[in-house]
């Protein structure tokens, strides 16, 4: 079992300890008649990658060529295997559209307890081959859709990081760090016990950012909520 899969299920059985009740207090507890996988799901999209998935590239440079700031990403591969581990081969699919100016929009779906899609644009690259161009603009637009699932958005909240610059080899000196609460948890979720209600699922030093154990996406809105 992936550590991904051992999340995904813990999540489920964390969400069938509660109730969903969406129509009063619009606080997201979870009621096994009602979808309960939603937020488990919602949790396993978005829980960090390994650091070894992460890459960084340079937003800005100094004058001087010695100091960048660093931005992390991760490629399209890595958020189609997390689709497919989420997901699996038969539950989402992607299309695409070319734009005038040389953008691409891609359309991205995946089967919850109903189909749900998500949009956005990618831009293109600055390569001489159309071809690379477009494959640019698509990967783009594929990882910008998949944010709005919660792939990858916790790299956006990541501080501003300056890191030594080599001008010549136009390269990081060394390879920018990442927060505890950015890294995977390392607690082993495949021995989780069952029975034991409450149990809290592990957040490497991250904040507790609300009470019922579901985790903030973003803006104050919990995994599961409309």
């Amino acid at each position: 079992m992936t550590a991904l899969a051992a999340l995904l299920q813990y999540a489920i059985y964390q969400t069938q300890q509660r109730t969903l009740d969406f129509t009063t207090t619009r606080e997201c507890t979870v009621n096994t008649t009602t979808a309960p996988d939603i937020a488990a799901i919602a949790i396993a999209l978005a829980a960090p990658f390994a650091e070894t998935e992460i890459r960084w590239k340079p937003a800005s440079i100094t004058k001087d060529g010695k100091r960048a700031l660093a931005i992390a990403y991760v490629d399209a591969r890595t958020v189609i295997d997390r689709l497919d581990e989420v997901f699996h081969l038969d539950g989402w699919e992607d299309a695409y559209e070319c734009q005038p100016d040389g953008s691409g929009v891609c359309t991205l779906t995946v089967k919850v307890d109903k189909y749900i899609s998500k949009m956005d644009v990618g831009a293109p690259s600055d390569q001489p081959d159309e071809g690379d161009r477009k494959k640019a603009a698509f990967s783009d637009a594929l990882k910008r859709a998949a944010v709005k699932f919660g792939i990858g958005r916790y790299l956006y909240r990541l501080k501003s990081q300056w890191v030594d610059w080599d001008q010549q080899k136009r390269q990081f000196v060394k390879t920018p760090t990442l927060p505890p609460w950015a890294l995977p948890a390392t607690e082993k979720l495949t021995s989780f016990n069952l029975t034991a209600r409450g149990a809290t699922k592990p957040t490497n030093g991250r904040p507790t950012k609300n009470g019922n154990a579901m985790p903030l996406l973003y803006d104050g809105q919990k995994a599961g909520e409309a």
